[in-house]
């Protein structure tokens, strides 16, 4: 059990280790990952899990440091897929030289009032499945 003084806001964790995919998240998406990353360990794939918790500051190291190991990265954010958390991953390592194999998966349109609809748009566990399949090729 962790103790809450424990807990560094400040920078992200790995919450589960893995060396095929780095999935690089936070919030509610966290636990879309997990259960996406069970989906795709049933299957033989081994994904990283990366919790954000925040993005200001954004925790550089874990990210550099997760996706030079797999070699892929895939951004899971409820923000817009333009202009926002994953262009700025992008960018973060592609200005560290580091090579890798990227996807996102976030909102894809403006979110509508309706919370059916609401659902369609925002990222979800068989999303994720799909966007990691194509990075690891299946």
């Amino acid at each position: 059990v962790r103790k809450w003084e424990d807990v560094h806001l400040s920078r992200g964790r790995c919450i589960r280790e893995g060396d095929g995919l780095s999935i690089i998240t936070l919030g509610l998406s966290v636990h879309h990952a997990l259960d996406a990353a069970n989906i795709l360990g049933k299957q033989g794939f081994s994904i990283e899990i990366i919790d954000l918790r925040l993005v200001s500051p954004l925790d550089e190291e874990l990210i550099i440091r997760s996706v030079q190991k797999t070699g892929k990265c895939l951004v899971v954010d409820e923000d817009y897929l333009k202009f926002g958390l994953s262009g700025e991953i992008a960018a973060l390592l592609l200005e560290k030289g580091i090579q890798f194999s990227f996807a996102r998966c976030g909102t894809e349109a403006t979110i509508p009032y309706a919370r059916a609809l609401e659902e369609k748009v925002l990222p979800n566990t068989d999303k994720i499945v799909q966007k990691a399949k194509k990075l690891l090729n299946i």
